[in-house]
């Protein structure tokens, strides 16, 4: 196969195609004689390449700094009549550098590497996605893999799926917090009422508050881990009000704070 026009998969133009026969029967009045000759058939390759030709869908993939997004059929699709989408491979021979292909399993996720490969009907599924990890040295705002298209009978020259990746720009963190009143040996859920923390990429999972200095007369935990301190939390943690203090009963304190 090669590629046509970049929007089609077909057989190289150079495929062979086996000479027909010509006989011949001579009647003279003596005994007849017959004569064979090989005939080679001249035929356009672009018609030659219409009569088994591939649809072939690669658009790319445009997405945030970290995030992650389905690899679908809507940009990456490949497909004729007759192979099924389960036997339409895709061979990877580069994986990204700057992110990680997933394929999603029926228990887990999958890291695809140079080597492995994955169907088209696994992407109509949506089972392909593409995570890109914040922070690569050498990233420079766009990432790529490398494969091979392939139904066993034949195969593609190398193609390339290309990762446009935008860059966000945080801002400045704003952060609210609001004093709780509670009695000896109480807890309190931290919600973003008492505990916010803003920016401009409006992705809460990704705002980490580090307990610097953890309160003195009691501990900041996860709701379903009381008694383990926690070192680190989410805004998203937050928001689903998964943190809490628990004062430790000390009658001699009156106020209680950590950094």
């Amino acid at each position: 196969m090669c590629i046509l026009d970049g929007t089609h998969l077909c057989p190289h133009p150079t495929t062979k195609v086996p000479p027909d026969q010509l006989s011949a029967l001579e009647v003279t009045g003596k005994p007849s004689s017959t004569a064979e000759a090989d005939i080679l058939s001249f035929i356009d390759p672009r018609w030659l390449q219409c009569l088994c030709c591939w649809f072939f869908r690669n658009a790319g993939l445009d997405l945030d700094s970290g995030d992650h997004r389905v690899i679908s059929s809507m940009v990456l699709e490949a497909a004729d009549l007759d192979t099924a989408p389960d036997q339409v491979f895709y061979f990877i021979s580069a994986a990204p550098r700057f992110g990680k292909l997933l394929l999603k399993t029926e228990s887990s996720w999958n890291e695809l590497s140079a080597g492995q490969n994955f169907t088209q009907e696994q992407v109509e599924q949506n089972r392909l996605w593409y995570h890109h990890r914040a922070s690569n040295t050498g990233f420079r705002g766009h990432d790529s893999f490398r494969f091979i298209l392939s139904d066993m009978d034949s195969e593609s020259l190398t193609q390339s799926f290309l990762i446009s990746i935008r860059t966000v720009d945080r801002g400045e963190i704003v952060l609210h917090t609001k004093a709780v009143h509670l009695r000896e040996g109480e807890r309190v859920v931290l919600i973003t009422d008492i505990l916010l923390a803003l920016d401009s990429a409006g992705r809460p999972e990704e705002l980490v508050f580090t307990v610097s200095t953890p309160p003195r007369h009691g501990l900041i935990h996860a709701i379903q881990r009381p008694g383990v301190p926690l070192i680190s939390f989410t805004q998203l943690d937050v928001a689903a009000h998964r943190v809490c203090y628990t004062h430790n009963n000390d009658h001699d304190s009156e106020t209680d704070s950590f950094r």
